[in-house]
């Protein structure tokens, strides 16, 4: 019987990071020495960097979660695809075999306990490929379990640090509008975006999963190995038994 192969491939999605928000100079304040002149210059500069931060911002996030999306489109469409390669190659190698085992039962001047033989052949291998196949899919499924679990969890968390930068930018904008005339407000403006950003890229680093998702394939492709070391091992075993059984008898 021909091993189904022991190679679940599916295509690899593993992503350290998701690109987030990289900030724009229309999201940031100028380094360059702050000339505020008067106060009215002052206030509408700050308006205008107001209107540009949250234009541009609203755009990055729907940018991000659209990239969310993709990104478990294509887990979900891999998993359907992977899947039906799986079911194909399974349903062919058991027609394979099937037809094996129909041409040796069909062999002329077989004895009883020839036919008998083929027949326990049949049953053990059947059974043994059963078990591969249930052990290979429990290990498939759990990988996947694992990653779906995993990146929804990052796609929350960096949900979350952009939220948080969002509402950190408001504030720091409303602050600057109110105090607008005062001389310092674009300089503290200044200082607060440069915080949030600092802490959106903090936040976006913590939600690395490279590690994680390749220890998660590791764990599926040792568990695939070992079940395919355990049929083959079968495979070996149940042909001996039959080649001897066929032997005797005939002699």
């Amino acid at each position: 019987m021909k091993t189904t192969s022991s190679k679940i491939l599916i295509t690899s999605i593993i992503v350290s990071t998701v690109m987030l928000i990289q900030i724009s100079p229309a999201m940031a304040v100028s380094e360059k020495p702050l000339n505020i002149g008067t106060t009215s210059t002052a206030c509408t500069r700050i308006a205008t960097l107001k209107t540009s931060n949250e234009a541009e911002l609203t755009t990055q996030i729907i940018t991000m979660q659209t990239n969310f999306a993709a990104r478990i489109a294509k887990i979900t469409s891999d998993k359907t695809a992977t899947d039906q390669k799986v079911a194909t190659a399974r349903l062919n190698a058991k027609n394979q075999f099937e037809t094996k085992v129909t041409a040796m039962l069909s062999q002329p001047g077989l004895t009883q306990v020839q036919t008998q033989a083929i027949n326990t052949y049949k049953i053990n291998m059947e059974q043994a490929e059963t078990t591969r196949q249930t052990a290979i899919d429990s290990a498939r499924t759990q990988y996947r379990t694992s990653l779906m679990n995993t990146i929804t969890t990052q796609q929350q968390a960096l949900t979350n640090a952009v939220n948080t930068y969002q509402t950190a930018v408001r504030s720091a904008f409303a602050i600057a509008t109110t105090n607008c005339g005062d001389g310092t407000a674009l300089t503290t403006l200044k200082t607060s975006i440069k915080t949030a950003r600092q802490t959106l890229t903090t936040a976006r680093t913590a939600t690395k999963t490279t590690n994680e998702v390749k220890q998660y394939a590791t764990t599926r492709n040792d568990a695939t190995q070992a079940a395919n070391k355990i049929f083959t091992d079968s495979v070996a075993t149940y042909t001996t038994t039959l080649t001897s059984a066929l032997k005797s008898t005939t002699n």
